[in-house]
């Protein structure tokens, strides 16, 4: 099962990754994760298609849509919320559709305590929202 939530539109430059696909669209940096067992090289490599799209000294507003994934090693997890990726991301919406996503998503939230905003959404639209209203915070 792949990420099936976020498309990118047909103009966006789409970063294919070893965990899946990053684009930009409307301000806000997309992320498709397209495989199940989430590992620290996945991770490395979507934040590289992250510094791509956006550059070294850009922190994002990140949607990322998790439907894909089944599990996550711990070092996947930790690295998520390392002071490194706090370089490329202001803040972070989840977009979970499935009960396993919802764990896997609340999970890393409560236990790994990301240094910045994270929220999870059962769908695109409200995940948008919120992060379109963090802008003015995200740029300061």
């Amino acid at each position: 099962m792949v990420a099936e939530v976020l498309t990118p539109p047909d103009e966006a430059e789409v970063i294919e990754t070893c965990g899946g696909r990053v684009w930009l669209a409307n301000g806000i940096v997309h992320e498709a994760v397209d495989i199940a067992h989430l590992e620290l090289k996945h991770v490395r490599c979507l934040a590289q298609g992250i510094r791509t799209l956006v550059g070294d000294d850009t922190q994002s507003l990140l949607l990322a849509d998790l439907g894909g994934v089944r599990s996550a090693s711990s070092d996947a997890r930790a690295y998520s919320s390392s002071a490194e990726l706090r370089a490329l991301v202001a803040a972070q919406a989840f977009v979970v559709t499935s009960p396993v996503t919802r764990v896997i998503a609340s999970f890393f939230v409560r236990v790994f305590h990301p240094p910045f905003p994270v929220r999870l959404f059962a769908g695109p639209d409200p995940a948008s929202a919120w992060l379109h209203g963090l802008r003015p915070a995200a740029s300061a």
